[in-house]
């Protein structure tokens, strides 16, 4: 799973119905990567080396990425919503990509300014993005921009919802623990039906 959230909440999910503490588990996760290892044929070093895998980034950063390098007004957007973001944004893999974009901002217009960006960052993110790139630009790009943040909220606000709800299960939970978890699902429920309802 590329997700931090959602991995850890299916880590501490599993454990829970397994019995085991969560050390216990990644432990005995890594004890059976490392016997998968020793039966994988190794590669050619130089074969290895020569290979640049594209850097995993998520759908929806990669969107906002070709917004951003396609249209002012949304770039504009972007750097004023990156304050509020922040939090979201930190849990989706690549944001620094985007991040990147928005301080540098090559121009929309040039293609040249654009080409030359992408050659100044790493081949890996570069490849994920050519990769991940539409030729369409949306008739609304600012629209199409808050809408993606949007989306990109409500599955970061779900995803925290559903591991405070298996911690909800844990019976080691103190009595004010049990209370102070249930009052944040409660507002990240609130959160969240607001986000559908602009949908």
């Amino acid at each position: 799973m590329d997700d931090d959230l959602l991995r850890d909440a299916t880590i501490q999910n599993l454990a829970i119905r397994l019995r085991l503490g969560v050390e216990d588990f990644r432990q005995a996760v890594a004890a059976a990567k490392a016997d998968l290892k020793r039966f994988r044929p190794r590669e050619n070093q130089e074969e290895k080396a020569d290979k640049v895998k594209p850097t995993a980034i998520d759908h929806l950063i990669i969107y906002l990425c070709h917004l951003a390098l396609n249209s002012e007004a949304a770039a504009e957007y972007l750097s004023e919503q990156l304050e509020t973001l922040q939090e979201c944004l930190s849990e989706s893999l690549g944001n620094h990509v985007l991040v990147d974009i928005l301080a540098k901002r090559p121009n929309p217009e040039s293609e040249a300014a654009k080409q030359a960006y992408l050659m100044t960052i790493p081949k890996g993110d570069r490849i994920a993005l050519e990769n991940g790139f539409s030729d369409a630009i949306p008739e609304d790009p600012v629209s199409s921009a808050s809408d993606t943040i949007a989306m990109l909220s409500a599955r970061f606000y779900q995803i925290k919802e559903k591991a405070l709800r298996t911690r909800l299960n844990d019976p080691s939970l103190t009595p004010d623990e049990i209370l102070e978890a249930f009052e944040e699902v409660k507002r990240l429920q609130s959160i969240l039906k607001a986000l559908d309802q602009r949908f």
